[in-house]
């Protein structure tokens, strides 16, 4: 039974058609059985009281049916205007031929036509216009006539039956009946279009704010890429410092020419203004930090400066230990000079040369714009590799001074050995001729022996 109602239910309903388009065959499938149900109820009414008007409701039997078969077939603008012409056109002729000529609408018929004016709102979408101007100015004419048209039919019926008593009552109720019917079925449509609408606006908020998911992920991940991007070129930039200096420090033998190159190179390479470069001399508390070079604006400066241990910011930075950046910078502690005049740098940056926990010296670079944290990070780095390249030359230096002493030693040695070796040969030269003397003494001892024993 249940499969049977959803069947005819959903009689000319097509997945291809639009869902406004399935609403309305469904809702005139709905309308078109209770029309028919009315029309068998009245048919049966009219052959027990009013026989020659039996036909009318017949008739809508046939017309419901057909409506129902054009919905079938796919006919829905001419099933939909067949179930609104219908029990509008018979409902009109059959409270014509009910009264007579003269006498007042039957108030059951009035309610009932206005319910069956509401159909045309009720079956047609405003999307289908010409139909639903057309089925509503029928039944707008329906009504406008209904009073205007009296006596059009004439039968020899007693309407008094109609008027007053249990049938007038029944004919009102099944009026009011239809009416409210014919409302909630309005009610409902536009409660359904409201919840269809509202769930298309949620539904349109929930891909909104899904694409707006999206988007932010989309943002994150290009500001994700961007960053690793930057991330990369600053890698690669760094990279290609640490080759490009270590280079020359490995290529350059002379330490003056070397240290000039390495100054003068970080500038241009990190779009500095100035740098100069500290290294440590002497041991213990004898350790003066001198300066090695200078480089500003494209060209070598030649300053003589030195600072104790403590003494100013660089020997501040190599006890410390910790490089120091500092962006307000004391009106006469530096200036930039150029071929326009002198300037005071808006950013300074000392980094300590440190290598197995000794600091070899100090680098100082200044400019007129801050650095970022990846320069000085490369600064830093880079510091790390200068300070093992001094400490190496330190350490070659002194093997060097230490094999010079040694080699002096061995000639010394060598020397001395030598004279030894004379000294040696003198002296077994005396104790041979010593030893022949002896000889010679002993031997002319035994002859005055011998020559005092013959003389005896």
């Amino acid at each position: 039974m249940e499969m049977s109602l959803w069947k005819l239910n959903n009689l000319g309903v097509r997945e291809e058609n639009p869902d406004y388009l399935n609403t309305k065959i469904r809702t005139n499938n709905i309308v078109a059985v209770c029309n028919l149900m009315v029309a068998i109820l009245y048919a049966l009414f009219s052959w027990f009281f009013f026989p020659p008007l039996t036909w009318l409701p017949a008739l809508g039997v046939p017309l419901i049916l057909a409506a129902l078969f054009l919905n079938y077939m796919g006919v829905h603008i001419l099933s939909r205007l067949l179930v609104v012409f219908t029990p509008v056109i018979i409902c009109f002729t059959y409270h014509e031929g009910l009264i007579s000529q003269g006498s007042t609408p039957l108030a059951g018929s009035i309610l009932l036509q206005g319910a069956f004016s509401l159909l045309p709102f009720i079956l047609f979408d405003l999307r289908e216009r010409l139909p639903l101007v057309l089925s509503s100015s029928v039944c707008f004419t329906a009504i406008v006539f209904f009073t205007l048209a009296d006596g059009w039919i004439e039968y020899d019926l007693d309407d008094s039956l109609m008027r007053s008593g249990p049938l007038h009552e029944i004919s009102v109720a099944i009026a009011m009946l239809l009416f409210y019917s014919a409302v909630y079925i309005l009610a409902y449509l536009n409660a359904g279009a409201e919840k269809k609408s509202k769930d298309l606006l949620e539904k349109g908020e929930q891909q909104n704010q899904a694409l707006n998911l999206q988007r932010e992920e989309m943002e994150a991940n290009l500001t994700r890429l961007e960053e690793a991007q930057e991330e990369e070129r600053k890698r690669a930039w760094a990279s290609e410092g640490f080759t490009r200096f270590g280079t020359i420090m490995r290529r350059n033998d002379n330490s003056g020419g070397m240290f000039d190159q390495l100054v003068s190179g970080i500038v241009k390479y990190i779009k500095a203004n100035q740098a100069a470069l500290y290294l440590a001399e002497g041991e213990g508390k004898n350790v003066i930090l001198r300066q090695h070079s200078c480089y500003a604006f494209n060209r070598k400066k030649f300053r003589e400066y030195s600072a104790s241990p403590g003494q100013g910011m660089v020997g501040q930075v190599y006890l410390e230990k910790e490089y120091v950046y500092i962006t307000e910078i004391p009106q006469q502690y530096t200036f930039i000079t150029s071929g326009l005049g002198e300037a005071t740098p808006s950013a300074l940056l000392l980094i300590p040369l440190i290598s197995n926990d000794v600091v070899e010296g100090v680098l100082e670079i200044a400019s007129f714009k801050p650095f970022e944290k990846h320069v000085i990070d490369f600064l830093t780095g880079l510091g790390e590799e200068i300070a093992a390249m001094i400490s190496i030359n330190r350490i070659n230096e002194l093997t060097q001074k230490l094999l010079e002493e040694a080699q002096e030693q061995a000639e010394e040695m060598r020397a001395q050995e030598e004279e030894m070796r004379q000294n040696m040969e003198e002296l077994q030269a005396t104790q041979e001729e010593m030893a022949r003397k002896e000889m010679e003494y002993l031997e002319k001892i035994r002859q005055l022996e011998s020559a005092l024993e013959e003389n005896c």
